[in-house]
């Protein structure tokens, strides 16, 4: 049930930042990330991954591009 939530949530918020007003940029950043957090503290870190990477892929150089980048850092030393 929260691995279909996760994807519900993320399939939502890429139709959404084709349409959404540049002011609602910072926004969408903050709700990937907050995302990809939780699919991490449920322990699907193929999703979070996912999740980060679409953060710096769609965000670059913003406060949670560099979250993100930070988390994957974190994620990969826990290997």
């Amino acid at each position: 049930m929260k691995h279909k939530l996760l994807i519900a949530l993320t399939l939502m918020l890429s139709l959404c930042l084709t349409g959404c007003p540049e002011s609602s940029f910072t926004d969408m950043g903050k709700h990937l990330y907050e995302t990809a957090k939780m699919a991490e503290l449920e322990e699907d870190d193929e999703q979070a991954r996912k999740l980060y990477q679409e953060i710096l892929d769609k965000f670059p150089g913003t406060h949670y591009a560099e979250l993100a980048k930070t988390r994957l850092k974190a994620m990969d030393q826990q290997k």
